[in-house]
């Protein structure tokens, strides 16, 4: 009988069929393409001892089959069944497992480069030291997979769910994670070197020992993450990620990851950000100056045809993560300024933004319209920006804040996190010699501490957030990091009432007439408190003894506070 015609030749393989055709076919059984074939043991076996290269196996139930060791290289095994099915060990270098069910099938330490497995079933799989390189497995709802000791270089699982899954000593060197649900994952000595984790939810995950150097975990969820001694985060990118409640400042190699894209000042992270965003129940002008945020699990869940837009916008890196505290609590939010902002640079397309403004506004908000005319435009079942009711044209309709999303409480934990991520940050880098990171930390702490007082409100809390911590220690004493706060503050104090002085002629010089130097010298020597017999104030003038008086009582507390932050400076 002729033999079989199917023949193979690539970079990897060069292969003839050795079987004999089927009869009235030109192939034999193995290159059939036929669906739903019953191969018996026999076959199978026939399968293990020798390597046949592509296969036709499409719709075949294989469930409960013992396939260890099989070789199905390049085979077309689409919509097949492998439930239950003992794969150890198989080879299915670029197989076609599309629309295949692969429930709680053995697959430890199978070959699966290059695997196709779009729309595959994984439940209670086991993956453990399998081969997948380049795999294609965004998407996917993989919570149930062991894929401890898997080698998943290159591979891409953007978007998918991962959550609790165990990828301890996993290799996902240059994988793509981006936007993916790794929460509760194990990530004990796993391989992150240059992967892509931007955007996904890491809260609550084990990364003890990973390796996470040069990884992109920009906007990323670290809420409670475990990092221990052994984690390497060397030129790992954290920008926007929320490290609240983490132990990410365990690792030393935390020094040289990248937090902030500045050590200025007004530099802040994402929780302190979003608190600042959030409005509050003052005037309505107020309201005005805050952002508007859309909730993205709003329009993912009743604008599942806009799945596009949220894919460019993620991108664009728009999409933000917030949380805090140890329940883990995440939401991932739009600020709508960052969208336009990125559609002036480029980072996004007219017709995104144009499909956007159709997805969250009744009508498009004309370009420089301002911010009242377009809140009666939002819909209404995104998050607006005021609390108290307001009629707006003739709909009368009225728009207030998502009510478990931002309410007052949750402003207050988002304070607290950020004060919590603020002192972490302070400690580490103070015990690692960065001075000025530690410098930057250390003020937005105390930033963070007065707002969380303020929200908190009561008499007390607020007169100190106000007078103590608002204005004399970060307008005076620049919390104890701006050096030249109160040393101009001085110096503006003392001319100030050297001119009251000399307006109202209030000082009396012993032997010459007062010259116009002389109340600069009185006003000095007063706030110093050297004051000197020859020039004396004219207490018969009445403002004059209030005056020295409380310039006395300024020059006390200014050389305090520049006593303050001189020894505040040396000792840090």
């Amino acid at each position: 009988m002729a033999r079989c015609k199917y023949k193979f030749q690539g970079a990897y393989y060069n292969f003839m069929c050795p079987f004999e055709v089927e009869e009235g076919s030109e192939y034999c059984f193995w290159h059939q393409e036929i669906e739903e074939k019953r191969p018996s043991k026999e076959q199978l076996n026939l399968l293990k001892e020798n390597e046949i290269i592509g296969v036709f196996l499409s719709k075949v139930n294989f469930n409960f089959a013992d396939l260890r060791g099989i070789n199905l290289i390049l085979a077309n095994l689409k919509g097949s069944s492998f439930y239950k099915a003992n794969l150890k060990k198989a080879n299915l270098n670029s197989a076609n497992l599309q629309d295949s069910d692969l429930k709680e099938a053995n697959l430890e330490n199978a070959y699966l480069p290059r695997a196709d497995l779009q729309g595959a079933e994984f439940f209670r799989t086991n993956l453990k030291g399998a081969c997948l390189i380049f795999a294609r497995l965004e998407n996917y709802s993989l919570t149930t997979v062991n894929f401890q000791n898997a080698d998943l270089e290159y591979a891409n699982l953007t978007n998918s769910d991962l959550s609790d899954t165990n990828l301890s000593k996993a290799s996902l060197k240059y994988a793509t994670l981006e936007n993916a649900n790794l929460r509760g994952c194990k990530l004990i000595e796993a391989n992150l070197f240059y992967a892509n984790l931007s955007k996904s939810d890491l809260a609550g995950s084990d990364l003890s020992g990973a390796d996470l150097s040069y990884a992109d975990i920009r906007q990323a969820s670290l809420v409670g993450t475990i990092f221990d001694s052994k984690s390497i985060l060397e030129g790992t990118r954290l920008i926007g990620s929320n490290i609240s409640s983490s132990y990410v400042d365990e690792t030393k190699t935390f020094r040289n990851a990248t937090f902030f894209n500045s050590t200025e000042i007004d530099e802040k992270e994402i929780n302190e950000f979003v608190a600042d965003t959030l409005s509050t129940k003052r005037p309505f002008p107020y309201i005005l100056s805050k952002q508007i945020m859309f909730d993205v699990s709003k329009i993912e869940y009743l604008e599942s045809d806009f799945t596009f837009i949220l894919n460019a916008l993620n991108e664009a890196e728009i999409i933000r993560h917030i949380g805090y505290g140890k329940a883990l609590n995440i939401f991932k939010v739009i600020f709508y300024k960052d969208l336009v902002d990125a559609h002036q640079k480029g980072e996004i397309s007219y017709e995104i933004k144009e499909k956007f403004d159709d997805l969250v506004f009744y009508k498009k908000p004309k370009e420089n319209i301002h911010l009242w005319d377009k809140i009666p435009l939002l819909k209404n079942y995104m998050i607006a920006i005021a609390y108290e009711d307001f009629l707006f044209d003739d709909k009368k309709e009225s728009f207030f804040e998502f009510e478990t999303f931002l309410s007052s409480h949750r402003k207050e934990l988002l304070y607290e996190s950020s004060f919590e991520i603020y002192t972490k940050l302070y400690n580490f880098y103070s015990s690692n010699g960065d001075s000025l990171q530690a410098k930057h930390a250390h003020y937005r702490a105390n930033e963070s501490y007065r707002k969380l007082l303020l929200t908190k409100g009561g008499f007390k809390n607020i007169i100190r957030a106000r007078v103590f911590d608002g204005f004399i220690l970060k307008v005076l004493a620049g919390h104890g990091d701006q050096i030249w706060n109160p040393i101009f503050t001085s110096m503006i104090g003392i001319i100030l009432f050297a001119f009251c002085f000399w307006k109202i002629n209030g000082i009396i010089v012993q032997g010459r007439e007062v010259k116009l130097i002389d109340y600069l010298y009185f006003s000095l020597t007063t706030f110093t408190g050297y004051s000197f017999p020859n020039i004396q104030p004219d207490i018969s003038i009445p403002l004059m003894q209030p005056l020295v008086m409380g310039e006395t009582v300024f020059g006390l507390m200014m050389v305090s506070l520049i006593i303050f932050v001189v020894t505040y400076q040396i000792s840090r």
